[in-house]
């Protein structure tokens, strides 16, 4: 097995030669669920309001997390008003008669007032390598992050573990301090329904692919598309559905039928098996295709990271870019392979 160095080649809207994203060739993929994972999920509301922090006792989030479970934490928030005080803060409760370890492992953080916020957060947490450890004691809670929002959006990406069952509470606020113990949920209203907070269970999906050189040289191929997340597309892997479990009413949305549910922090992990099985030495690549409006995307391998908000209207590097050349194998002779392996999310 190899990782991938990740490289920053783009193309622009004209040299894409796609008018309709759409007809693209589709190929089916299988991935598996990977076990003993859980997600929580935090973006209800999506827009923070006055009333909406710890202060006025409500929690953004609140999720029960079993002993051993490895527990990934996705949190996306937009700011109104925008207030140099406002803080996104996660607080573990300890239900157990004895103490308990909680660890943070990797975090990833960004506060700005651009779209692409994700992508930072996105490269801090896969670069990162933290050992924090609080011990809290029984029926006590303790402050795991806190993490100063001054500006619109905000995007949190945290992963962490505990040797007990916990539960771990999301909030806005001003002071951790003027938080008290007993707090509610936000109610939901009808213009925040596309929002959701709560948590699903084995969020990472994993394929291997095995691509051969004469296949993609054939003169009708050229390239292999595979469509994530898009229920209009009839023969979308059913896998790729996973449920969210909401907070507000205790309701479960599966998301088989529509939604894009890349946006919920799903991790696709790709093993791929390139082999040239030609007579002539050939090279492999890969490409991240944005659809026409925008799209945020990230890429992980080993210790390389790197996301960008390609589209017409992205932002920084990928702004007006609708194709990311992310990866361009060795050239290789005839009969040899290379098994890079790397994680692809849809950050937005």
């Amino acid at each position: 097995m190899s990782n991938i160095e990740i490289s920053k080649k783009f193309d622009g809207l004209s040299s894409l030669g796609i008018n309709d994203i759409n007809s693209l060739p589709i190929n089916a993929i299988t991935f598996a669920r990977r076990n003993n994972e859980k997600l929580v999920y935090c973006n209800h509301p999506e827009q923070i309001k006055k009333g909406h922090f710890g202060e006025d006792k409500k929690f953004l989030n609140r999720v029960v997390v079993e002993k051993g479970k490895q527990t990934q934490l996705y949190a996306s928030y937009e700011f109104k008003p925008v207030d140099s005080n406002n803080k996104i803060a996660v607080r573990v409760y300890n239900p157990n008669s004895i103490t308990v370890s909680v660890g943070l492992t990797k975090i990833g953080y960004n506060c700005s007032n651009n779209y692409d916020v994700a992508c930072e957060a996105w490269k801090q947490y896969n670069k990162s390598s933290t050992n924090t450890r609080i011990s809290i004691g029984a029926k006590q809670s303790a402050w795991l992050i806190t993490k100063n929002a001054p500006s619109t959006f905000v995007e949190l990406l945290a992963l962490m573990e505990a040797n007990a069952q916990v539960v771990v509470a999301v909030y806005a606020c001003k002071n951790v301090n003027n938080v008290p113990a007993e707090t509610t949920c936000i109610e939901r209203t009808e213009e925040d329904d596309d929002t959701y907070s709560g948590w699903s269970e084995n969020y990472s999906l994993h394929a291997t692919e095995t691509l051969q050189a004469s296949v993609l040289l054939a003169a009708n191929k050229k390239s292999i598309f595979y469509w994530l997340a898009n229920p209009t597309i009839t023969n979308k892997n059913k896998n790729e559905s996973i449920p969210i479990y909401l907070v507000q009413n205790g309701e479960e949305v599966s998301f088989e039928n529509g939604g894009n549910i890349g946006h919920y922090g799903v991790i696709y992990h790709f093993a791929m098996t390139l082999k040239n099985n030609t007579n002539k030495t050939v090279k492999f690549k890969g490409y991240i295709l944005s659809n026409n409006k925008s799209l945020c995307a990230g890429i992980q391998s080993g210790s390389n990271a790197d996301g960008y908000f390609l589209g017409s209207e992205g932002a920084g590097v990928g702004a007006n870019k609708m194709r990311w050349n992310f990866y361009e194998s060795k050239a290789l002779k005839p009969n040899e392979v290379l098994m890079p392996e790397f994680n692809y999310s849809v950050l937005i």
